[in-house]
This record gives C-alpha cells, structure tokens and sequence, in this order.
C-alpha cells in the first residue's frame, strides 16, 4: 500500500491504453509502508488487456493521471472519484489496487478490503507470487479492522442509513460490514418515528440492533377560546335539524288559524261588495242603509287584509325560531306559553300577542 506502488500502477495502466510510456513516466517514490520495489511483469512486456484494447478510451486516462496527481496531493476522496471513474470507462484491475490504497489512507478498511480481494479475483494468473503473497497479508491484516453489524426492525420497508450512507431497506439481506470505530445507525420510515443510535464495532465480531419504529403520535387539536368561538359563529346557525316544541306548534296553529280568519273575512267582504254592486236606489244622496253596508264591505275587507299579514307573520317566526333558534337556553326558567288575541271592531283589527 506504498506510494510507489501507485505510480508504477499509472505507468502499467497508461501503457496498456497504448500511450508512450517514456511520455507519462514519473520518478519512483520511496514507499511509506515498505512496499514491493519490483515492477509488474505485464507492465514490462507491455501485453494490452483485451477490455483495454476494444475501449481505448482517452477520457480512462485524463481521469487515472487526475487520480495520480491527486494522491500525490493527498486528497485521497477525490483521487478515490477519479479512480473509480477510469474503471468505469476502461476496467483494469491495475486500477483496483489503487483505489484499495485510497480507502486505506481514508481508513475505510472495509472499502480497502473489499478492492484488494477484488484485485486478487480479476487479476488472476497475471499477478506474480510476491504481489498476490503481499496483497493477502494486507488483506490478513484489514480483516482486523472490520466487522458487521446485524439490523433487525419491527418493520419492513424502513431505510437503513450508517454514517450517511443509506445501506438499504429492512429486512436486510445480511449484516453490514463496517469498519472498526462509532457507526451512526439512522432508520427511517414515514409515519413513524426516526431512530438513531451510536454503535462502538469492534474487529471481527458481530454485533445486533434491534430497532422497534413507533407511529407519529397524532398531534391534538387546539380548541379556539370561547370569546373567539363566539366571535366566528354566525348570529343564526342552523341546526343538523329542526326542534319542534310546544311553541312552534302553538305557532303554526295560529299561523293556519289567522289564514284561515283571514279567508272568512275576504270571502264576507266580497259578498258586501257584491250586493252593493246590484242594490239601487233612488236620489242623489246614499240612503244610510247602503252607507252602513258600504263601510261594512270596507271594514270586512281592511280586517281580510290585516289577519292574512298577521297569519303571515306568525308563520314565518314560528318557522325561524324553529329551524334557527340556538338548541341551548341559557334562561333557567320555563318559556311562557304563547298568548295571542284577534278581535275586530269598527275601525279595524285589534291583535295581541304575548311570546
């Protein structure tokens, strides 16, 4: 995991893209972990990959110098990008002991461990004894520094989330390997409450989480101040129905009552008008028979016209306080009964009425 291992790595990785070696070689560091100093027997016999061969892409190798010149730099993240940028575009496995070194230089020994062991598969019969014998020591020796943790939710679906890294969903498929330290756990689901928790993972154990989510509780709903309650409510609310009382059928009866008073006076007056219409008489002057029955045609038809507004009247407040009336009385003593008296006389219609 040396420096110079990491530049010798870019002469490999550039030369099999089919550029000049002696264009992009670089002077050989001394390596910071005692390192292997030999060179890679494909580099020298200079033998392109075929996955190499069939991109040869130039975008590989801007981003493998990018990556190179970063390290050297120690920004070993973004050299880690650029790394993994190469790969992408052009695979070789030369790319994956370097990306190995960036983890371990981030102490992100699982991402170390996970490039190493990856190096060693896709390498193959073409890494030499020495550096297959060196990578499994540092292998040996990252397997220390990792170790797994097993999450068990009370719910399916929930997001798993380490470090600000989300992991997955519940149920997981196995437990997370971690590297050695404090992992923060977060475990989210809508309609319940997060859970976060602090995990000390020690080397090559296994710990378990168990998290049980609860629902939001449902947040309760203020009630206004009476003042403001009596400020928004309308002056007349109707209710969910009508509440029919005594009142209202004393109403309605003398509602039907007046009409009906109100149809006998109309149909008296008429009559009157039509006997004055067919009496005759002689002179000039109005005989007082026929003035006394003129003012009494006059008088039934005044009294027709005033009972039917009465009846009118009654019918429409009967109905209101009926339909609108608020159903709680604040009076603790009972309503009077409703007192009403029509009566008629020469000048008119007397009506009273007490509620």
């Amino acid at each position: 995991m040396a420096k110079r291992e990491l530049w010798q790595a870019a002469v490999v990785f550039i030369g099999t893209m089919g550029c000049p070696l002696e264009a992009v070689a670089q002077p050989v560091r001394t390596a910071p972990h005692g390192a292997a100093t030999h060179e890679d027997p494909a580099s020298a016999s200079g033998k392109l990959d075929p996955p190499i061969l069939k991109l040869g892409k130039s975008e590989a190798v801007a981003r493998f110098q990018s990556g190179i010149s970063l390290f050297d730099d120690k920004d070993f993240a973004a050299a880690l990008v650029e790394f993994r940028r190469a790969y992408a575009v052009a695979p070789n496995f030369r790319v994956l002991y370097n990306m190995a070194q960036c983890c371990y230089e981030m102490q992100d020994y699982v991402c170390a461990l996970t490039s190493f062991e990856r190096y060693l598969a896709e390498g193959g019969t073409r890494l030499p004894h020495a550096r297959r014998t060196e990578v499994a020591r540092d292998i040996k020796n990252l397997e220390s520094r990792v170790g797994k943790l097993e999450i068990v939710a009370n719910l399916a679906g929930a997001e798993v989330s380490i470090d600000d890294v989300a992991v997955g969903t519940t149920p997981l498929a196995a437990a997370v390997a971690l590297s050695v330290g404090r992992r923060k756990v977060i475990v989210t689901k809508a309609g319940y409450v997060s859970m976060s928790r602090v995990v000390e993972l020690g080397g090559l154990e296994t710990q378990r989480l168990v998290v049980d989510l609860a629902e939001v509780p449902l947040a309760p709903q203020a009630t206004p101040p009476p003042s403001q309650l009596a400020l928004l409510a309308p002056p007349l609310t109707p209710r969910q129905g009508p509440r029919w009382t005594t009142l209202s059928w004393v109403g309605l009866g003398s509602a039907a009552a007046l009409g009906i008073g109100a149809t006998i006076l109309g149909g008296v007056a008429l009559s009157s008008s039509s006997d004055l219409k067919t009496t005759t008489y002689t002179g000039e002057n109005e005989p007082p028979a026929f003035q006394s029955e003129k003012r009494k045609a006059k008088t039934m038809a005044l009294a027709s016209d005033v009972t039917a507004g009465a009846a009118a009247v009654t019918l429409v407040t009967t109905l209101v306080l009926t339909y609108f009336w608020p159903a709680k009385r604040t009076a603790t003593a009972a309503s009077p009964p409703l007192r009403m008296r029509v009566s008629t006389s020469a000048l008119g219609v007397d009506m009273e009425a007490a509620f």
